[in-house]
């Protein structure tokens, strides 16, 4: 008799057996009906491979829009088995157990597809989140699955989250800082940039600078919040120097963004009017001026001086006069020189006003370029001998003062790459004799040289002769006189 007692497992009649299957000594299973049950676990585990196959992946997972806002691209790409069919299925949404979109955001497009073909394993679709001006700032979890189609096998949900984001606004003011002078204004310009959805205006005003510095009035701005001016003024007397204050903006939020006004200093533009002078040794003093004018409010008297005056120069008034400020003025002066060294020589100018604002008051220098001349004996005339055809054109013959001086016919200023050089024309005419004379001093006007050219009828060369002569001027000029001997037709003597 089989054992009935509680507890005990009860052997499976013949009858129930699997077909072939034997009953081993002491009971139990056959191997046929070991082997069904290994069947019916593979099977199992083959349905779970399955599914564990299939994904639903949404790139990127999560996105932040403002209200009015739509999103970036989502992808969503799907793998799963070889389903037996093809065709089109939808992909829904849910949020908190609830099926479908909130009100206040949709997708773009409105209904969101994809397609696999028979025996596919994969799709992919792509769509877009779009947000109303209502929609409440924060986070919305989504639930993404499928249906319709039928759906492949296995292809279960995914998640997406969709951030609210908070619009709000910035603001500029330009320039920043901004520099005036003083009794002067300037306007500066407030911008504003908003975020999408935000619709809310705007208050502006500047705050937190000290006296002696004005604002207009504040100004509201409302959508779509176009530029506003506002003028700061400084008043005669405040400080140089920078401030810091603020501009203030009450929207939506109350923000404060950083502003700066520069007071200018007072000072004192100065230039000579030539910024460059040349001058001979012993020879007669060269007029120049200084041009100062006012400038970031300066009233007041400055004292100049010439300082750092090298040695054999002379400047006259050693500190010239400059009367009350403004308006601008200008004011003459003389450089002369005796025994200077011959090159350019920098003489400094100092312009004081200790009385002005400022940490210092106004305490600035210039230079004045000073191109010292000696007496120069060389003659300089190009070329010396010509080619001139008879009933032809006018020839050029180029001369060069050197800082002296030359007469003749002349015809055409030096270049501007040698202001110091001067052109005469001569012509050869059939029958005449042509002669072209210059007469050449040194920048006192002591010694002199002459040159000329002569044509002779018949004959395509001229000649060139130098001639170096002597004029009666002091007896210093005297000390000073040069012979050149140049040519073959040189002659010297004195006139």
């Amino acid at each position: 008799m089989p054992d009935t007692r509680p507890g005990r497992q009860l052997p499976l009649p013949d009858s129930f057996a699997p077909r072939n299957a034997r009953r081993t000594p002491g009971g139990g299973a056959r191997p046929r009906a070991r082997a069904c049950l290994i069947a019916a676990e593979f099977a199992v585990a083959a349905l779970a491979w399955r599914d564990a196959a299939a994904t639903m992946t949404p790139t990127p997972s999560s996105v932040s829009i403002y209200p009015t806002q739509t999103s970036g691209f989502i992808t969503l790409n799907m793998t799963f088995l070889p389903p037996t069919w093809g065709g089109t299925s939808t992909i829904n949404f849910s949020t908190g157990g609830f099926a479908g979109l909130p009100p206040w955001l949709a997708t773009v497009p409105s209904t969101v597809t994809f397609t696999f073909a028979a025996g596919a394993t994969s799709a992919t679709t792509t769509f877009r989140f779009q947000a109303s001006g209502v929609a409440p700032v924060g986070t919305l979890s989504l639930v993404i699955s499928a249906s319709g189609g039928p759906p492949p096998p296995g292809i279960g949900t995914s998640s997406v989250n969709v951030q609210i984001l908070q619009p709000s606004y910035t603001a500029s003011a330009s320039p920043n800082p901004v520099s005036i002078a003083w009794g002067g204004s300037r306007n500066v310009t407030v911008r504003t940039s908003v975020d999408p959805g935000y619709i809310t205006s705007i208050l502006y005003s500047f705050a937190g600078f000290p006296a002696g510095i004005s604002w207009s009035t504040s100004q509201m701005v409302f959508s779509p919040y176009p530029p506003v001016t506002f003028t700061c003024s400084v008043a005669a007397g405040t400080a140089p120097g920078t401030y810091a204050g603020n501009l203030m903006a009450s929207g939506l939020t109350n923000k404060t963004f950083p502003m700066s006004v520069t007071v200018q200093p007072p000072d004192i533009t100065a230039s000579f009017t030539q910024p460059s002078v040349t001058v001979c040794n012993g020879g007669p003093p060269v007029s120049d001026s200084i041009s100062l004018q006012p400038a970031g409010g300066y009233v007041g008297t400055p004292t100049l001086s010439f300082q750092a005056v090298p040695a054999g120069l002379t400047m006259t008034p050693a500190s010239p006069a400059a009367s009350a400020m403004p308006p601008g003025q200008t004011v003459p002066f003389t450089v002369s020189a005796s025994g200077a060294s011959p090159g350019a020589q920098l003489v400094t100018l100092r312009i004081v006003d200790a009385g002005a604002v400022g940490a210092a008051g106004i305490n600035k220098t210039i230079q004045l370029t000073v191109n010292v001349l000696d007496a120069d004996f060389t003659p300089a005339v190009s070329p010396p001998s010509l080619s001139l055809v008879p009933g032809g054109g006018g020839v050029f013959i180029i001369a060069k003062s050197q800082g002296g001086y030359l007469s003749g016919k002349q015809d055409q200023q030096g270049s501007a790459q040698d202001p110091e050089e001067d052109r005469y024309s001569s012509q050869y005419r059939d029958g005449s004799r042509d002669t072209l004379c210059f007469v050449r001093t040194d920048c006192l006007g002591n010694l002199a040289h002459t040159t000329t050219v002569d044509a002779h009828p018949g004959n395509s060369k001229s000649k060139v002769g130098n001639r170096s002569i002597q004029t009666h001027q002091s007896e210093a000029s005297r000390a000073q006189k040069q012979r050149h001997r140049l040519g073959t037709n040189d002659s010297n003597g004195d006139v």
